[in-house]
């Protein structure tokens, strides 16, 4: 694993709780403890965050402001369920980050010396929600320029395969890192070559809003529609709302080790003189969990066929999504859980049984710890394939710069997958309505980071093909519209007015080549990934 400067900073900003952390100094102490709780609360108009928000009555509070980045909700309900009054998301998500970077100045640690601030996001943001989240931080006090995401389970593995490389302990094969947390599941695809130096390679990441706190909400329904409440119709719905809530997490964690769990309703509080206690099996925490798993589990077998597709040589579409979810298995050494969620048997059950033959992985002891760890890693997280292209391509015209595509958007869509289309990829077409009639542009591929990147050119329809790199490509105006394609075997295609075919990619995958810079040779059909899109 290449190494990278150890002055880093990484940040977990997550639904529930939100970490600090450097290679020197480990997880920061953030006060009490080695986090802050990721909420805020309205105390005298004024807008408190942390432990100070989680003391205040529930009609004050604000909860899981990351999801509305995830939801693009503008507004947060203070108080949750009936809530009258708002905040706006931006507030409470800068005010949250100016409490990280106080907080971690207290522990002696300075973001000002950082050279990479790493954040960590869910594996399905969009490059919006992405510089959304960066636009936050900076709002916050904190030194963004030099900014790095990464997309939480990739994080999360890497933290693992690197403690086992501490352990003189050799992992070679395939690892499915399952990333649940209150907000969202996440799921990452990795190849490992082994060694003391394991290279590693991200097949696919993908992941869905689904998660823990939909759990609790479920309970939620569940005690309501037991002690038929109708919590409108109460003096104050709001704190009855949440009692139930907070019971329904408490139930959550309690069944975690125990097998039934014992409910005393707040009787005064639900509008009742006297309510019986309720005895909550773990059976009925399971059935009640299982649509939810049912979801989280196609979603791992959508990342797995995507992964098939990341293969050299693999069949194409229509094949793997005909595979059954045992073959599919099959692919798979590893399986590493991580997140708050992965604490709760079913889980860890049905991952087990969906993947008989390989090794379980569960640290509870490290779960929600294993994001902000990773974020910090020495490796070179730019060595990283990512499944979707990290890059954006512009065409530069004579007066506007059009977008042909932006960083991090799906090359196809989950429904195109299951349908079993067989051309995948992403399409992007311009009208000679928008364009010049003569005359020429230039497309150009930017790094997240803004740097050009180069491409290698080959024209298609010349009789010998040369190819050729470049840092941009003329492309020429006409009587035809434009036509522009990425493809999921890495090829990038454009047409021009004029009806020439031209024929890119990006060379150097992993490490991307800066215009000035030799790249590699492209000298071999074998590659070792079909599906050769990074991140930097």
């Amino acid at each position: 694993m290449a190494t990278t400067p150890s002055n880093i900073v990484g940040i977990d900003f997550g639904t529930s709780t939100s970490f600090v952390a450097t290679p020197e100094a480990g997880i920061l102490s953030l006060g009490e403890r080695p986090y802050i709780p990721s909420i805020a609360g309205v105390l005298d108009r004024r807008l408190l965050v942390g432990e100070a928000a989680s003391v205040l009555p529930p009609d004050r509070v604000i909860r899981s402001a990351k999801r509305a980045i995830t939801n693009w909700q503008t507004q947060l309900p203070v108080g949750g369920r009936y809530a009258t009054a708002q905040r706006p998301r931006d507030q409470v998500i800068t005010a949250i980050f100016k409490e990280l970077r106080d907080r971690a100045r207290q522990s002696g640690s300075s973001f000002k010396a950082a050279d990479t601030l790493r954040f960590g996001c869910p594996a399905e943001w969009t490059n919006d929600q992405r510089q959304l989240l960066l636009e936050l931080a900076k709002s916050g006090g904190l030194p963004v320029k030099r900014a790095e995401i990464v997309e939480e389970p990739v994080a999360a593995g890497v933290e693992w395969l690197e403690r086992q490389v501490a352990r003189a302990r050799e992992v070679e094969g395939r690892l499915l890192v399952f990333d649940m947390g209150g907000g969202t599941l996440d799921v990452a695809v990795m190849h490992v070559l082994g060694g003391s130096k394991p290279q590693i390679t991200v097949l696919t990441s993908a992941g869905i809003g689904t998660a823990g706190d939909a759990l609790d909400e479920a309970i939620y329904s569940d005690i309501v529609a037991h002690y038929q409440l109708d919590l409108s119709s109460m003096p104050d719905p709001m704190r009855a709302s949440h009692h139930i809530l907070t019971t329904a997490l408490e139930t959550k964690i309690r069944l975690s080790a125990d097998m039934s769990h014992d409910i005393f309703p707040n009787a005064r509080l639900l509008g009742a003189t006297k309510m019986a206690s309720l005895r909550y099996p773990r059976e009925k925490l399971n059935h009640i969990f299982t649509p939810l798993m049912d979801e989280a589990e196609s979603a791992v077998l959508r990342a797995l066929r995507m992964a098939r597709l990341a293969d050299h040589g693999a069949a194409d579409l229509a094949t793997v999504q005909k595979l059954a979810p045992t073959e599919l298995a099959k692919d798979i050494d590893f399986v590493l859980l991580v997140g708050g969620m992965s604490r709760v048997p079913y889980v860890q059950q049905r991952l087990g049984a969906l993947f008989p033959d390989a090794e379980l992985i569960l640290d509870s002891g490290t779960a929600d710890e294993a994001v902000v760890k990773g974020l910090i890693s020495t490796t070179k997280l730019n060595t990283i394939n990512m499944y979707r292209p990290g890059f954006d391509f512009d065409l530069v015209c004579p007066n506007e710069r059009i977008r042909l595509y932006t960083s991090y958007t799906p090359l196809f869509s989950n429904e195109e997958l299951m349908r079993g289309q067989s051309k995948l990829a992403y399409r992007f077409e311009l009208s000679t309505k928008r364009l010049p009639r003569n005359g020429t542009g230039q497309l150009e591929a930017h790094a997240a980071d803004g740097g050009r990147v180069n491409m290698t050119h080959r024209l298609r329809s010349a009789v010998t093909p040369d190819d050729r790199v470049v840092d941009g490509l003329t492309v020429r105006f006409g009587h035809y519209d434009i036509r522009f394609a990425l493809y999921t075997d890495g090829r990038i295609h454009i047409t021009d007015g004029h009806g020439d075919d031209h024929e890119l990619w990006i060379e150097g995958w992993p490490v991307l080549v800066r215009p000035g810079t030799v790249p590699t040779p492209r000298n071999t059909p074998d590659l070792p990934v079909y599906y050769p899109f990074n991140k930097s």
